[in-house]
């Protein structure tokens, strides 16, 4: 990394620090696995025409998540799917740094027309 200007080899080894340390969080911590496991019993935790919202922190949980959802939409599981993701504000970002890489996504399971929303992280 001598060719990098020193800011630069800074910011590259804080980068690559910062992973390695999720990905060895995420790793003991079976992030992924429970992740999996709680979307496979989401429909049923909801009441009938119940809505999820689901924070995601990671581009890993927010694949997963999305991919189950969409699993579910085509399973008939989930009567509406929404492709977009809410991100948090500038300002919101600015008040809390934690929340610049949380995501939400949101669906409605399929059956009456009784409404809870639940909020749920990942």
């Amino acid at each position: 990394m001598d060719f990098l200007p020193e800011k630069e080899k800074k910011e590259t080894v804080k980068k690559t620090c910062q992973r390695t340390f999720q990905a060895l969080r995420i790793d003991v911590n079976r992030e992924f696995e429970v992740l999996y496991e709680f979307m496979e019993k989401l429909p049923d935790a909801l009441r009938p025409g119940g809505r999820a919202a689901i924070l995601t922190f990671h581009s890993g949980e927010d694949k997963l998540v999305k991919k189950a959802l969409k699993q579910g939409y085509k399973e008939g599981i989930y009567s509406d799917y929404a492709k977009d993701v809410i991100r948090p504000s500038a300002k919101e970002c600015a008040q809390n740094g934690r929340a610049r890489s949380t995501k939400i996504c949101g669906r409605k399971v399929k059956r009456e027309e009784v409404e809870e929303y639940v909020l749920l992280y990942a």
